[in-house]
Order: structure tokens, then sequence, then C-alpha cells
């Protein structure tokens, strides 16, 4: 959103050809531990589903393991902004700035101890 506003400022007082390398989400590093804490938990709820046919009962996870690798994809996809006056319009139209989603994932192994 603000790289969005920041452009259309840029536009406002007619500079021109802007473009864009990549985008960043300041609370990346957050989103990571609310990911992971949710993949913990499913793996939890998997972990109940699986063992009730059994007879079983899951108790205390004896081994927690991050699996995800960290990779993010983050560009702008080549955004390039042209100004109005290079594309000869006489009547000034902002740019329709759309981004790609930054994707992220995350993957666990998660190990419990079962009881009968």
């Amino acid at each position: 959103i603000t790289a969005g506003k920041v452009i259309i400022a840029l536009e406002n007082i007619e500079i021109s050809n802007v473009s864009l390398e990549r985008t960043e989400y300041s609370r990346i590093e957050d989103l990571k531990l609310i990911l992971l804490s949710k993949a913990v938990a499913k793996a939890k709820k998997q972990a109940d589903y699986m063992s009730t046919p059994l007879g079983q009962k899951v108790s205390s996870a004896i081994y927690i393991s991050d699996q995800s690798n960290n990779y993010m994809h983050r560009e702008a996809s080549g955004l390039q902004i042209r100004g109005y006056a290079a594309m000869d319009q006489k009547e000034f139209k902002p740019a329709d700035i759309e981004f790609e989603k930054i994707k992220v994932e995350s993957r666990v192994a998660v190990k419990f101890k079962l009881e009968s």
C-alpha cells in the first residue's frame, strides 16, 4: 500500500519512469512465527485423528522441527510506470498499481508420544 501511494505521489509531481525492484512486508518474521504455530497445532490435530482408531491418545511432543526453507517470492513483477507525458496523453490518469501477493509457507515435523 505504501509503495502505491509513493508512486501516485511521484506521478502527481510529474516524475515518471518509476520502476520497483522488489516488495517487502515489514512484519514478515511475526507472520512466519504465527504460521509455524498454526502448523504445529495442525500436526497435533492430525495426530489426534490418526491415533483415535488405535485407541491411543496423543501426549506431549517429543520432537519439533521447523522444516521451512524460508524462501519467499517477493518480486514486484517487473513493475514499471511511464509518466503520462511520455504516452502523449492529454488527460492525466493515475497508474493502476497492482502487486503480487507475497507467499510465505511453513512446514514442521512433529513427533508425539502416544499413550494407551
